[in-house]
Order: C-alpha cells, then structure tokens, then sequence
C-alpha cells in the first residue's frame, strides 16, 4: 500500500539530517526513504526549507523534526517560539501542498499535540482519521520496517490522505500521457488550438485549459478506491457541518477562482440581496467576441423558508420534490436553499453586474439548469472545425 501510493520525491527538515556521525535516528529514517526508492531533498533549517517552498508543488511527504536546534532543556520561551515558528511553516507549506506531513521527533507525541492546541488551533482534529499530520516519535519508526508500516496503517484509516494519493498518481501519469501525445502530433499543437479560438473569437487561453483537462481526463483510468477505506469512518463521526460544506465545495466554484470574462451557465450573481443564475448558452456570452450583446439571460432566486423546505421534502425519498416550473439548489450564498421559478426570466449587462458575481454551479447541476430552461430559450453552440480540416475534405482539383 504504502509503497503503491508514496510516489515522487520527499522532503526531509531536520537539524542533523546532514551529520551522519551524531547518531541522530533522522539518518536511519532517511536510509529507510532511500531504500524504498524514494529521492528526497534535506534542509536543516526552516529558514532553508522556506525559501524552497514555491518548488514544493509535487512533493510526497513532508518529514519535519519538531526540536530543530532546541533541546528539551531550553527554556520554555524559546520552546514556544520553536513552535510557533513550525506551525507558521506548516500552515505556508499547506498553501502550496496538499501532501502528507509526519512529524517525527524525540518529543513525545502528546507534547507536540499540546503546542498545537496552544498554537495552532484547528490544525488538528480531535480524530486522527481526519489529520494530514501524522506524529511519531523517532525510534518508534526508525527500526525494522516501523516507518513505512506506520505510514500504510495511517494512510488505510484516513480517506482523505488516501483518496489525494491514489488520484494524484493517476492524474500525473494521465497528464503525462496527454502531454506527449499531443506533441507527438505536433510541437505546435497549442499554437493550433490558439489560433482556431481566436478565429472563433472566443477567449484563447479558456479554450485550451479546455481542451488540455478534457484530454487528461479522458486519459485517467478509472481509479479503484478501496471502499474499506472510504469508509472507514462511522457516520455517526460525521457532523452536518461538515456533509454541508463538502457538498458545497463540490458542486461550486467560488468566484474568486473564476476570470472576470469567463462567463458560464450556473454563474450565480447577488444584486441588491437577490440572487439571480445565469442560463445563456456559453457561446453567446463569449465576452470579448466583439459580436457579443453581453447580455445574461437570469432567473431571480428567493430563499426558502424552513416551512417551504419542510413542504418540498418527501420523507420516503429522502430528497426535496421541486416542481416542473422551478430548479431548488442547495449553496447559494452559504448554506441556503434557492428556490429558481422559470418563469422569473430578467436580463443583465454583464458589466453591471460582473462584480457581484458570488459563484458558479458546476456540472451536472448546471446542465440540469440549461434542460430545465431549454423550452424558454436554447439553442446549442459547439467549437468551430478549422476550416483547413473542411478544405481538405473538398473536392480536389485536378
């Protein structure tokens, strides 16, 4: 499992990682990596480590020692601030990786966990299964095989840790193999793709993230997760909180992750306290074509009350009944329930209203949207066939 799952190089931060005679067991954890075939990279300071951070985008794991240069007779100021300092690093390290972070150390483990109580609350969770931090002491994973054997118990008991890895190997040798097939056609496949957007005057880099993720994706196989795994966490371990959030952040695009002309079906707006969604057809509102009205076609939303959810809700199904008048989507603006009737049809000029945009809803959801409106207004546009391809189906003169 572990050593299925633990691919591409590693980063070790430890004050001795370098000095092979002080004995220091972070020289037996790091033989332990090697033999697993696994390259790391070692720095001895967080100062060190810190200035790399921005190369750290596709790093397995992350071994951090917790007492760097502080031994456990210093004064507790200085412990403090030791800390403090490796929880900022933690959380910088957060912004750039999703990755694993083991933290190995002569502390005993529930000392390190204290510190983070004290300063890094809400890093970790009261239950391991839900952490992206794993802490040992060193000499319980530095004999035999206890490293890797900790890490593959670990990884098995927590869903998250193991769904990232398991994925992220097969969206890299997916992204791979897209990436050498398209060259393998042409060196120049994005110029090509470049210039049939630009022809269709729709916004070039957009339409070749497209085209790229729709081949990656087309090419990642489809991954067998370990349902045992998954769902290895009782339910009764899981608050509402946390369904509702997942959910959200599942079905949504905040907007701050959206370009301000990219202009989408789903794109949700809140005008003076109302929401409205966006359902016109993607090559209609192709901002920067200069053809384009800029015009968004919206139905107005209106919250629902506890009474009209209560209403909406069959029991036997589980699951809120709309009517065949009206789309009801859970995370508008939080965790609300909208209700959309299709007959609450208004336009926007998008530059009036690009600004108060709030998020996007993704697919299926979205298509849902276009289906439902499709007898008041549709009409399908697809990506134009360069017209090279279409003359040199012609018939040749000879």
């Amino acid at each position: 499992m572990a050593e299925e799952l633990n691919k591409g190089i590693a980063i070790i931060i430890d004050e001795q990682i370098d000095d092979v005679q002080s004995g220091d067991l972070i020289i037996k954890i790091a033989a332990k990596v090697k033999e697993q075939g696994i390259p790391f990279c070692s720095f001895t300071t967080l100062k060190d480590a810190r200035a790399c951070l921005k190369n750290f985008l596709q790093v397995n794991f992350l071994i951090l020692d917790w007492q760097l240069i502080v031994s456990n007779g210093a004064p507790e100021q200085i412990k403090d601030a030791n800390a403090k300092e490796n929880i900022k690093f933690i959380e910088e390290f957060r912004q750039v990786s999703s990755a694993p972070i083991f933290i190995f150390s002569s502390l005993a483990e529930v000392d390190i966990k204290d510190y983070f109580v004290r300063f890094g609350k809400g890093i970790l969770k009261d239950n391991t299964k839900k952490d992206f931090i794993l802490i040992k002491t060193k000499s319980s994973v530095s004999e035999n095989n206890d490293l890797f054997s900790s890490v593959e118990i670990w990884l098995k008991s927590n869903p998250a840790i193991y769904t990232l890895k398991k994925w992220e190997n097969a969206f890299l040798e997916a992204k791979n193999k897209a990436f050498s097939h398209l060259f393998t056609i042409s060196p120049i496949w994005s110029k090509i793709l470049w210039d049939t957007a630009t022809v269709d005057q729709i916004d070039e880099s957009t339409n070749l993230n497209d085209i790229i993720y729709k081949s990656i994706k087309s090419r990642t196989s489809v991954i067998d997760f370990d349902k045992d795994i998954i769902d290895s966490i009782p339910d009764a371990e899981i608050d509402a909180d946390e369904i509702k959030s997942v959910i959200i952040a599942a079905n949504y695009l905040s907007n701050e992750n959206i370009s301000i002309n990219d202009v989408q079906p789903g794109d949700i707006f809140k005008v003076e306290k109302k929401y409205y969604i966006n359902f016109r057809p993607v090559c209609d509102t192709v901002i920067s074509r200069p053809a384009c009205d800029k015009l968004l076609y919206c139905l107005k939303g209106d919250i629902l009350s506890a009474g009209q959810v209560k209403d909406r809700y069959n029991e036997k199904y589980k699951m809120l009944i709309d009517k065949n008048n009206e789309i009801i989507l859970y995370g508008i603006d939080g965790k609300k329930f909208v209700n959309f009737p299709l007959n609450s049809f208004e336009v926007f000029e998008y530059d009036k209203i690009k600004d108060k945009r709030i998020q996007r809803l993704l697919p299926p959801y979205s298509n849902y949207l276009q289906q439902s409106v499709s007898s008041y207004l549709q009409r399908v546009g697809l990506p134009r066939t360069p017209h090279v391809i279409i003359e040199n189906a012609l018939p040749q003169q000879t």
